[in-house]
């Protein structure tokens, strides 16, 4: 990206992947930066995404994600979720 500042002036590249297997769905997503100029010391920054879902049945899904980043506000941070999503379904 050409921005008006040094801050603002980067390269970006992303890959991202998705498979379905029977009632489970893997995720990974992965987030590269690199400025053009060191940011608060960084060149590089990254995002690592994966996601693992489990369809227990039409309306219920259990979900488990994790997240690992290098970015130039934190040297690195890991975070995970682990989520429980039912559908309601509703006649209009």
């Amino acid at each position: 990206m050409e921005g008006e500042t040094e801050r603002l002036r980067y390269f970006e590249i992303r890959a991202y992947a998705q498979k379905k297997i029977k009632k489970t769905t893997v995720t990974v997503d992965t987030i590269n930066i690199h400025y053009d100029s060191p940011y608060n010391g960084l060149s590089n920054a990254y995002s690592l995404n994966a996601a693992l879902g489990y369809r227990i049945s039409d309306d219920l899904q259990l979900e488990a994600d994790i997240n690992h980043a290098k970015t130039p506000d934190f040297t690195g941070t890991t975070m995970a979720m682990l989520k429980l999503v039912y559908r309601l379904r509703r006649e209009l």
